[in-house]
């Protein structure tokens, strides 16, 4: 999706976005005709006043303009084929979450799903790129609940990964695999390429911050959620054990007893907050004789990437037009 400034400035130029057709008193515009904003309007449409080459002004709804700098990505997008399903293309499906971890209760909600989807040459070749991302929700055959599924076009998850995105990460290293293809174990069975000392940043940055937020959540009088809470601190531990070990524990087994503790509410969260100033201490003291090194392994996963880039070849491309 192109995301531009919501208000455009007096000066910009624009472009009629397509399938908008204008004609009044006797002068048409097509789709991709060019102007420049004049002046802004303040109502419901967000409307401006376009002056076009010539002269004519028209006053215009939002929606109708594409900034000129994004006219061709804006219009590929509304070109690319609808009729894709980018999760037909998943090679590598895996389930995060509580009762994946084994730290399930009646209460707990379903776990997610994640996956790794390659598309096939001819979109990835195309003007067309793949999403890089889907989301999708969706609800459980046998309990009916909401479960939410996140799948990574295979280049964006491995960029993620490299950079030691937690959530990334914990789909490569999750107890709970779905579904997976020849592709999938071969991805799996590279995933310590991935780990490096970067994972302290990413780790350590992201639980203490959602620990900030709750702890000023709970100032204006809001109780922070326990499920949460020990979902961090689960983090956390998985993140210590890979400091200290070179792999990542996303179950954190060894520490079930304080996690259920953290989300029965037997532990405070004053208490859990300290533990969590507390592991990141140890977290930053570990990474002084850690196992890691310093940069993932680029070559191993770049190797990867290309043998199964060149699978997708195998997909017949659309005839040439005709001349």
């Amino acid at each position: 999706m192109i995301r531009e400034v919501s208000r455009l400035a007096p000066g910009t130029q624009v472009v009629l976005r397509a399938g908008v057709h204008l004609t009044a008193g006797g002068v048409t515009r097509k789709p991709g005709y060019i102007g420049e904003i004049i002046q802004t309007q303040d109502d419901a449409d967000e409307s401006y006043v376009v002056r076009f080459s010539d002269g004519a002004t028209f006053t215009l709804p939002r929606r109708h303009l594409v900034v000129r700098r994004t006219l061709m990505t804006a219009e590929l997008d509304m070109l690319a084929p609808e009729h894709v399903t980018w999760t037909d293309y998943v090679f590598y499906r895996v389930k995060v979450g509580a009762r994946a971890y084994g730290l399930d209760d009646p209460e707990a909600e379903e776990d997610a799903v994640r996956g790794v989807y390659l598309p096939p040459a001819e979109l990835h070749w195309s003007l067309y790129k793949p999403q890089e991302q889907v989301e999708l929700q969706r609800h459980d055959s046998a309990s009916g609940a909401p479960v939410e599924e996140v799948y990574w076009e295979v280049e964006k998850f491995l960029r993620l990964a490299l950079a030691a995105n937690p959530a990334v990460l914990e789909a490569l290293y999750t107890p709970a695999i779905v579904a997976t293809s020849d592709m999938g174990r071969e991805l799996r069975a590279i995933r310590d390429a991935f780990l490096s000392k970067q994972i302290f940043t990413t780790f350590t940055g992201y639980v203490m911050s959602q620990f900030r937020k709750m702890a000023r959540a709970r100032e204006r009088g809001e109780e922070p959620r326990a499920r949460h809470a020990m979902q961090l601190i689960r983090l956390l531990l998985s993140g210590l054990s890979a400091t200290r070990t070179g792999e990542l524990d996303v179950t954190a087994h060894d520490h079930h007893t304080e996690l259920l503790a953290i989300r029965s509410g037997r532990m405070s969260f004053d208490e859990t907050f300290a533990w969590a100033v507390a592991l990141q201490r140890q977290f930053e003291a570990a990474m002084h004789a850690t196992p890691l090194p310093d940069l993932p392994d680029y070559e191993t996963v770049n190797a990867f990437l290309v043998r199964i880039r060149a699978q997708g070849v195998a997909i017949a491309p659309p005839p040439a037009p005709a001349m």
